[in-house]
């Protein structure tokens, strides 16, 4: 569970490697995600349905529920949001319970704990809404979005509508949320019609495998006919020079009796010979001539493997028309499981390569230091509590991305434990002892929401590292300040959810009403949309018609974000004991990914940015407040689309990129894609974390000393 739409095709693929290199499945054999029809046919209604139809056109239309027609469900029907769940606050807006009813999960159950359905398969109602491999259409202004089926222990919507076995949820396909999660399909290699239900003869199986080969044998001809050997020439050229000048550092140290630096050139030359790869990542202790010269060499490769790229893009995009041709055949002959499967693959096919643009298109992204280098050395708290004043220097972290989720312990590599003990990070996190460290000159506050909509203040403490709980970007924050500033510092987070976006739910005040003319996913023709101003509802409507209002409007996200935080400030004494005013010091953004599904919301981000960074700063009389941003970790520079306008708004409003003069030296933007562990999602990463706390805590530091200077 809490898994986005790739997350999950990602553990399909990984599955299907690992079990096909062990032997366990056949090298035809497949893991993937289910289609919106398999999962309709598993849950009973696939022969009620049109398997060609779009999901979007589908939802809700055929009546009854996993365990029957009536309403309540039965005792033991499912994990659904039943009154244990209402009891056990929840850091999202939701509905009264399901009256009358109650099982024994308030959060998730294991597979298993509830009756199968007549084919023996458990949780098709209840427990996680599961991906499937399918586009749901136009939801809420928002297109491209991905399908969930299956109501969750948690009930957002009505529970009554929402529970039917027909209905589909389209959501952001890089959501996170603990009631999301998927079921995996094992395709076997059979012949003629794959589908479930009555369909048109389809190609066998095999002829689609062997079409799909076909057209990667001609891409992969063609790329290393073309374009493989100047880059594999260019980088062995590269690696030969590489070895000469480690060579002659090494001469020049070992004779004039540099024995520290001869060891570390020694060493590299070792590395070299034996062909292991560089690390991604430098000790600061290396002698500074082999720090350069892998520097010079990194820079080097990257433009060559640049150069590799644009060369390849034609080649890419040559692939890519031949799959849409063969995708249109296939829809065209009505063979829609087919069609999904090459659509699937489009879309990975995508999503591992993109084309970077050019210096021009794209303003260039900050430097991000590399974190051994700048932040390894940090001190350890030394548990004093901060220089005795009245007044708290407060920061507000807000965005979708700050409430964070990986755990502290744990043997998997994206632990915080892991990462501490395994791979020596972050030693001002824990003493000489093992045990983690305790500011008591920082107090962590974390205002949320509980399950009724109301402020609840999630975490009041001093920053430190617990046990068993979980960590977002606080923690890497709070320690550059901490050590930066005498005075008192509350780290004042107030957010909640991942799939907020800024041009909706987080447009601020001033925000005005605007027009976006778009082809819509369901007919194809061109329409105009008027998208709502803040306070406006519903989201969009389309131009001429009167807009139906629903129980949303634009901004309600920001109104309580900063009530929450307006919540905490009116009592600074309860959160940072010995105090009794408060100073809005800065603010922390770190948000963008649910715009990128917008065509619309991306267009205007970088409006809705500026007018983010003064309202901020007006709502909380702090004028003169730093702001840092934090770019979506998925989103490289060079990207296009929707991406690409988020992370090149976010670019220009740095103060340092002279487009807004009046955020010189004031706003800073953290560029994170190279801190970001798995892209968007971060697949968990404490270190993902961890760093980009860091870099922004950092970026703030700069920005306050600046201010002084």
């Amino acid at each position: 569970v809490k898994v986005n739409l790739h997350d999950a095709e990602a553990f399909c693929d990984w599955l299907t490697k690992e079990e096909r290199q062990s032997g366990k499945i056949a090298m035809d054999v497949t893991y993937r995600l289910p289609t919106d029809h398999e999962w309709s046919c598993a849950a009973g209604i696939g022969s009620k349905e049109d398997p060609a139809a779009k999901p979007s056109e589908k939802s809700g239309k055929i009546e009854g529920y996993s365990w029957g027609t009536a309403w309540p469900p039965p005792e033991g029907a499912g994990n659904y949001y039943g009154e244990e769940a209402a009891k056990v606050p929840y850091g999202q807006p939701a509905q009264a319970p399901i009256k009358g009813y109650r099982d024994d999960f308030p959060r998730t159950a294991p597979v298993g704990s509830f009756k199968p359905n007549e084919l023996g398969l458990f949780d098709l109602g209840g427990n996680v809404q599961e991906w499937c491999v399918a586009d749901f259409g136009n939801r809420f202004g928002t297109a491209n979005l991905g399908v969930l089926r299956g109501e969750s222990w948690w009930r957002k919507y009505d529970g009554k509508d929402y529970a039917v076995s027909s209905q589909r949820i389209g959501h952001p396909k890089n959501a996170l949320y603990d009631f999301n999660g998927f079921r995996v399909v094992l395709e076997l290699p059979v012949s003629g019609n794959t589908a479930l239900t009555p369909a048109p003869p389809a190609p066998a199986t095999d002829d689609v495998t062997k079409r799909l080969a076909e057209i990667d044998a001609q891409f992969q001809t063609a790329y290393d006919r073309d374009v493989a050997p100047g880059h594999t020439a260019a980088v062995l050229d590269l690696d030969t020079k590489y070895l000469a000048a480690v060579q002659r550092e090494l001469d020049a140290a070992t004779k004039a009796g540099r024995l520290n630096e001869s060891n570390a050139l020694r060493a590299e030359v070792k590395r070299i010979t034996d062909k292991e790869p560089l690390p991604a990542a430098d000790d600061p202790k290396l002698p500074g001539s082999l720090l350069k010269l892998r520097a010079t060499y990194r820079s080097t490769l990257a433009k060559f493997e640049e150069a590799r790229d644009e060369k390849s893009k034609a080649y890419h995009s040559r692939r890519d028309a031949l799959l849409a041709e063969y995708h249109a055949e296939l829809t065209r002959l009505g063979h829609s499981i087919d069609a999904q499967r090459v659509s699937a693959l489009r879309e990975e096919r995508a999503r591992r390569f993109t084309v970077p643009r050019t210096a021009s298109q794209s303003p260039p992204a900050p430097d991000v230091p590399p974190i051994s280098d700048a932040w390894a050395n940090l001190p350890r708290p030394d548990g004093k509590p901060a220089k005795k004043t009245p007044r708290v220097k407060v920061f507000i972290l807000m965005g979708g991305n700050m409430q964070g989720f990986p755990l502290v312990t744990g043997s998997k590599d994206t632990t915080l434990e892991y990462a501490v003990k395994k791979e020596k990070l972050y030693p001002f996190l824990y003493d000489e002892s093992g045990n983690w460290t305790l500011r008591r000159d920082v107090r962590n506050v974390w205002a949320t929401l509980d399950a009724s909509s109301r402020t609840w203040v999630a975490k009041n403490e001093w920053l430190g590292v617990k046990n068993g709980a979980d960590i977002g970007p606080e923690h890497g924050i709070g320690h550059p300040l901490g050590n930066a500033i005498e005075e008192p510092v509350m780290i004042l987070k107030s957010c909640v959810g991942t799939n907020r976006s800024l041009g909706w739910d987080l447009l601020p005040p001033g925000s005005e009403s605007f027009e976006f003319t778009q082809k819509d996913e369901i007919t194809g023709e061109s329409v105009t949309w008027v998208h709502a101003a803040y306070k406006g509802t519903p989201a969009r409507w389309i131009k001429g018609t009167t807009p139906q209002p629903i129980d949303w409007h634009a901004g309600k996200q920001y109104d309580r974000d900063t009530n929450g935080a307006k919540t905490v400030l009116a009592k600074p004494g309860e959160y940072y004991p010995g105090t009794s005013r408060y100073e809005v010091e800065g603010f922390f953004w770190w948000q963008g990914e649910p715009d990128t599904q917008s065509a619309a919301y991306s267009s205007r981000y970088e409006t809705n940015l500026v007018q983010l960074i003064k309202q901020l700063r007006k709502d909380f009389d702090a004028p003169k407040a730093k702001f840092v941003i934090a770019t979506p970790g998925g989103i490289a520079n060079g990207s296009t689309g929707n991406s690409g306008l988020v992370l090149d708004a976010m670019l220009a409003v740095d103060g340092g990129s002279g487009k807004y003069p009046e955020f010189k030296g004031n706003v800073a933007t953290v560029y994170t894609n190279p801190l970001a562990k798995g892209g968007i999602g971060y697949n968990g990463s404490a270190k993902t974390y961890m760093d980009i706390g860091l870099a922004m805590g950092e970026a703030m530091v700069r920005l306050l000393e600046n201010g002084k200077q």
